[in-house]
């Protein structure tokens, strides 16, 4: 069986519709709550340096302070990790909440030179 789609992304047709296969839809499919989640984690746990020394991440010029930045988000973090081990569902709220706190952080982490 398949579906057809009118995405230029996905496949390309004379006519501008796309012919895809129902394992194709299904690769297609935004992740469930849960799993967006982890992988939310995952990502931040991966970029930002939590486990660097004090003395690097403080440096000359502060601006920010980074320190207080990763503890907000690693806090954040772990607090999530126990909640998706109790099974807690969380909300696109939830996980857009996060989201945002970690792109902020971020950008705080950039200006001080911890993240490129």
């Amino acid at each position: 069986m398949t579906y057809f789609c009118h995405y230029p992304f996905l496949r390309f047709a004379a006519a501008g519709y796309a012919k895809i296969s129902k394992t194709e839809v299904a690769m297609i499919r935004k992740p469930d709550p849960v799993n967006a989640m982890r992988n939310l984690i995952n990502d931040v746990r991966n970029d930002f340096p939590f486990n660097e020394p004090d003395a690097n991440i403080c440096g000359i010029s502060c601006t920010g302070c980074p320190k207080k930045l990763l503890e907000i988000v690693d806090t954040e973090l772990c607090e999530w990790e126990m909640h998706l081990n109790n099974d807690i569902t969380p909300k696109l709220g939830d996980i857009s909440r996060l989201g945002k706190l970690c792109k902020n952080v971020r950008r705080g982490l950039k200006r001080n030179g911890l993240v490129s």
